[in-house]
């Protein structure tokens, strides 16, 4: 089956799967990657591992919606955008769900397996993240400073 119809199975199934909700459920966008997994770049590694790690499912479902709009420039993954594609009822707290949104994005940032780039956030592939955890590192280690000439250098 090509990656194209494992699409489109998954958004049938989803569609089928909203239709019998209750009134004021909602599809999240999280819930697409049950279906094209293997189609996704770094998914089984990444994401399972969240799955794994993290007891916050806020957290794993945004770092799958995340996933899915890494190569879409033209949705922007601030944080109220995130909080639309998280909404899973239409009677829900959406200033709660902001707050919700927002630790689960530090979480996920502090566990290196998204980045944020001012108000934008995005999904770390493998490599990413091995190029991010090395910066830090470097970072870390040592801290020099100028003053008068001098040269001196910290551990931090």
């Amino acid at each position: 089956m090509l990656a194209s119809d494992r699409c489109w199975e998954s958004f049938k199934k989803l569609r089928s799967k909203s239709q019998k909700s209750t009134f004021g459920e909602l599809a999240t966008f999280d819930l697409l990657t049950k279906g094209i997994s293997s189609t996704l770049e770094s998914h089984p590694l990444s994401v399972r591992a969240a799955e794994r790690n993290l007891d916050n499912e806020l957290a794993v479902r945004l770092l799958k919606a995340l996933l899915l709009v890494k190569h879409v420039k033209e949705l922007k993954t601030s944080v109220s955008n995130l909080r639309v594609l998280m909404s899973s009822r239409l009677d829900q707290r959406l200033t709660q769900l902001r707050k919700d949104v927002e630790e689960s994005l530090r979480l996920l940032e502090n566990q290196i397996y998204i980045q944020r780039n001012g108000e934008y956030w995005k999904f770390l592939t493998d490599d990413e993240k091995g190029r991010r955890a090395g910066d830090q590192e470097h970072r870390a280690a040592v801290l020099t400073t100028r003053v008068g000439g001098n040269t001196s250098s910290f551990l931090v």
